[in-house]
């Protein structure tokens, strides 16, 4: 297996801690899959390391780069509204 070259997140300009869990998951895990695979599989930019760097649960990480989907995307069949239709009804 080759591994994967794509340009790396660029965090230099985004205050971590300001964003939600949600959005420090995404980032971490685009940075993970950015960084590309060694030839065993794994990821270059290790998950423990992504995990710190964007304050979010290793674990967390971990089940979502394995496919894991959040609560409110496994969820989201349940849902009575769509979106759209919730947003009218807040506003």
């Amino acid at each position: 297996m080759e591994s994967q070259s794509a340009a790396p997140v660029d965090t230099s300009n985004i205050d971590i801690d300001s964003l939600s869990r949600e959005e420090r998951l995404r980032l971490a895990l685009e940075a993970v899959h950015a960084s590309g695979l060694k030839p065993n599989g794994q990821p270059v930019l290790a998950l423990k390391q992504a995990a710190q760097d964007f304050h979010v649960s290793k674990t967390t990480l971990t089940e979502r780069f394995h496919g894991r989907k959040s609560r409110q995307e496994a969820h989201k069949h349940e849902q009575k509204l769509s979106a759209i239709q919730e947003g009218v009804l807040v506003t």
